[in-house]
């Protein structure tokens, strides 16, 4: 039983808990029927020790793998008081008539019987060889493994899945393209384009003459409707030129 899997221990268990019904109703029907024969309990207690016991010895006599002439005795184990067991229950019954009696008496010996047959020949069948038992330990072990890794795989998967699906619905939407000015990009006047030939000639002959009165350098920009800096450039630039020739 060291190398039983789960399953084996619980079917041996719960087959040795069902057998204990017809084994016990077998074991008080025997007691009562010789003590009806006896009159004595002093005789009838070792007989039903002996028949029922010899029957259970050969049965674990089989199991554990003892050679010995009683291992036969463990087939009568379900039919060993089968008359002490129907003629109980037919006097239990007989105040219901005899065909009632009796029907019933052989309806539930008959039940009796064939689940002790059957849960003594399971019982039986679970004693295996310990390297086979062994074997299908290792089988079972190795399932509940296959099963464990194939819970993995499958929570590995949703896992997957799942953030899969949140990453997009949790990405921050594009901010929008916002053009920022400065205050001098919003309050300043578009500057005129250059004007060529005679005219610009013209604006920087006014606007010489106009320094050479003594204007400032902001009357003589907004006169001639150019920045301070073109201004200067125009008047500034030449008296340098002239100054290094």
């Amino acid at each position: 039983m060291k190398h039983w899997t789960t399953k084996r221990l619980a079917s041996f268990i719960i087959h040795t808990i069902i057998v204990l019904v017809p084994f016990s109703f077998s074991v008080v029907s025997s007691l009562l029927f010789w003590h009806s024969l006896f009159g004595s309990w002093y005789l009838a207690a070792p007989l039903v020790g002996v028949i029922d016991g010899l029957a259970l010895l050969g049965l674990i006599l089989a199991i554990i793998g003892i050679a010995s002439p009683f291992q036969a005795l463990r087939h009568l184990l379900p039919v060993v008081s089968v008359v002490p067991l129907g003629v109980e229950l037919y006097n239990a019954l007989a105040h219901n008539g005899a065909w009632v009696a009796l029907g019933a008496a052989g309806v539930v010996t008959i039940i009796l019987v064939l689940i002790a047959w059957q849960c003594f020949s399971t019982i039986e069948a679970l004693f295996i060889d310990p390297v086979a038992a062994a074997k299908e330990k290792a089988r079972a072990q190795l399932q509940q493994l296959a099963v464990a890794q194939a819970q993995l795989l499958e929570v590995q998967a949703i896992t997957a899945q799942f953030v899969g699906e949140w990453q997009p619905a949790m990405r921050p939407a594009a901010a929008p393209h916002i053009i920022t000015t400065t205050p001098q990009a919003l309050t300043a006047s578009p500057q005129p384009a250059e004007p060529v030939g005679d005219n610009l000639e013209e604006l920087k002959a006014q606007a010489a003459a106009m320094r050479a009165a003594g204007q400032s350098w902001g009357k003589i920009a907004e006169a001639v409707g150019r920045s301070v800096s073109t201004v200067r450039g125009w008047l500034v630039a030449p008296q340098e030129a002239t100054g290094e020739a």
